[in-house]
């Protein structure tokens, strides 16, 4: 597989700190961590992997995509580069279901919220009817008052 390597960092007693470390297939699945390695090889990476093939759907993907479409993994690499020690369990899980929750909370007050307005928009509506209907209920009132008082006067005028 093809991939480019692209990589910032200084070199400080016996230490590189590599700012960013970025490696990236044709597929545009990539690694992409900061933090230090020295020269016995040791290393202590944070960052992120990400994934063009999908294994998890529904929220937790939704909640943990990039804006590539990818799924981001947080990862933490540690130890000897010979043998590095990947974290991805408690840490990453952790980080992972705390996006989906905020996800879904999201979505679920998105959700509350159009229901609140179209109901309110319902009982707007039904207001502006009665209302409407009250109008007209008051003007039908006052032409028969009206009328009944121009009746009167005109009976009056030929008595």
């Amino acid at each position: 597989m093809q991939s480019e390597v692209k990589s910032n960092f200084t070199l400080k007693n016996g230490q590189f700190e590599l700012k960013p470390f970025d490696a990236i297939t044709t597929r545009k699945e990539q690694i992409l961590v900061t933090g230090t390695a020295n020269l016995k090889m040791d290393l202590n990476l944070k960052g992120s992997l990400f994934l063009v093939d999908q294994f998890v759907g529904g929220s937790f993907f939704e909640a943990n995509k990039d804006s590539l479409g990818r799924l981001e993994i947080p990862l933490h690499i540690r130890g000897n580069a010979m043998k590095p020690e990947f974290k991805f369990a408690q840490e990453t899980i952790s980080i992972m279901l705390g996006k989906t929750f905020e996800f879904e909370k999201r979505k679920f007050a998105k959700k509350a919220e159009d229901e609140v307005k179209k109901e309110l928009q319902t009982k707007v509506d039904q207001a502006k009817v009665q209302a409407q209907k009250q109008l007209e209920q008051k003007k039908a009132e006052a032409q028969n008052k009206m009328a009944e008082e121009l009746k009167k006067k005109a009976q009056q005028l030929f008595k």
